[in-house]
Order: C-alpha cells, then structure tokens, then sequence
C-alpha cells in the first residue's frame, strides 16, 4: 500500500507539474551557421588599457517555453596589441530584457570557458532552471573571465538580429543598432504549462493523499 500511495504522488507530480520538460532539447536560436559567413570578430574584455567590455545580442523566443539546455558562442584567443594577447577564458551571461531594448538581469552566468587558437564553437549547459517564455526577448552576452584580457567574439554579419549593447567597466552604454551579430546559438527543452483548474487539481489531490502517506509512514 505504502508503494502504492507514493507511486500515485509521483505519477500526478509528473503529469501536472508547471514547467515539465516534455520532449528532448531543441534549437531555440542559432546564427552560428554556415560558419563561411562568419568574417570577423568583436573584442570583447580590455581591448584598451583600462577600458573592459562585455558585448550583448538578444534574441526572441518563439514556439512555446522551454528548460534552457545550453547556451553557445564562435570564439578564439585575441591579440590587438593591446596591454595582453591570449585570454584564459570567456564569461557568458544571460539576460533577461530591461524592457527598454537593453539587457536587463542577469538569469545565468557561466566563467572560465576554454579559449582557443581557432575559430570554435564553444558551448556550456545550464545548472540552473531557467524558463525561457514564448514571445520573452532575451540577451546573451560574452567577455573574459579575467577582465584584464582579451578575446574575440565572432560575428555573422548576414544574420543581424539586434542592436549591440555593452558594458563598459560594469557600467552599460548606449546600444549601436549598426554593429552585426555576434554568433551564438541557445536550446532548450519544450515545457508543458496546465491550466489554472489543473493546478487547482492537483493541490487538492496531494492534500487529499496527506493523511495517507502520513499514516503508512507511521506504521
């Protein structure tokens, strides 16, 4: 019976659940391909002495909510010639929208991404539960984990999607709506919303299951 009881908890739990993941990851945006258009790359960290940057796209999420899965970015070591060359790593950061056609909070970060000597799709899954929602715009954004340093976003400039944004030490300045895409591409997991009555259903459901659990978990 005690079997019994905790399977019924678990197979409701698993069917009405806000948020459930119902099908394996999908592509939610992507502008990473045909990589022969991709042409040149954005600095991203101190690409001036004293002067670091984070650069930020957005995207729009279309077909539904989704369990964001993974995030990527075309990358590689920079060197400019400014105050160093070979980045130890890359941070990436997803942000909601402020709303005001700019980044907003931060949702996820991830730090210490492998910089390497070629053009490389680098990507990086989540550890949070982040839902990303139908029609939601979000930001992306990418600079090196050591400020100080220097590394190179690549851009398709064949699939502009958004003004650029960046952050300056910390600090955003004004979006420049002629820089091109820098490519990234993010997936995610479809999620199953209920409708209202079915929450209703299964609150009623578990307090209902209450006394039964906590009977058997007595004897």
């Amino acid at each position: 019976m005690r079997k019994a009881a905790f399977g019924i908890v678990l197979a409701t739990v698993i069917l009405f659940v806000p948020g459930i993941c119902i099908a394996g990851p999908v592509t939610i945006f992507d502008n990473t391909n045909p990589i022969s258009q991709v042409c040149c790359g954005y600095g991203v960290g101190t690409i001036s002495a004293g002067n670091s940057f984070i650069d930020a796209f957005s995207f729009t999420v279309s077909g539904g909510n989704y369990l964001l899965d993974t995030v990527g970015f075309l990358e590689s070591q920079g060197n400019l010639g400014n105050p160093v060359g070979t980045p130890s790593g890359f941070t990436l950061f997803l942000y909601g929208d402020s709303g005001s056609d700019s980044p907003g909070a931060v949702l996820e970060s991830w730090s210490g991404i492998t910089a390497t000597s070629g053009i490389m799709l680098e990507t990086v899954a989540s550890t949070s539960v982040v839902i990303l929602d139908n029609g939601q715009r979000y930001w992306f954004g990418v600079t090196t984990t050591n400020p100080a340093e220097e590394g190179l976003w690549w851009i398709n400039p064949a699939l502009a999607i958004s003004p650029g944004c960046d952050f300056l030490n910390g600090s955003p300045v004004p979006c420049n709506s002629a820089l091109a895409a820098g490519a990234f591409q993010i997936t995610g997991t479809p999620t199953a919303t209920p409708e209202p009555s079915s929450l209703l259903l299964l609150g009623t459901g578990l307090l209902g299951l209450g006394p039964f659990i906590r009977r058997f978990a007595l004897s």
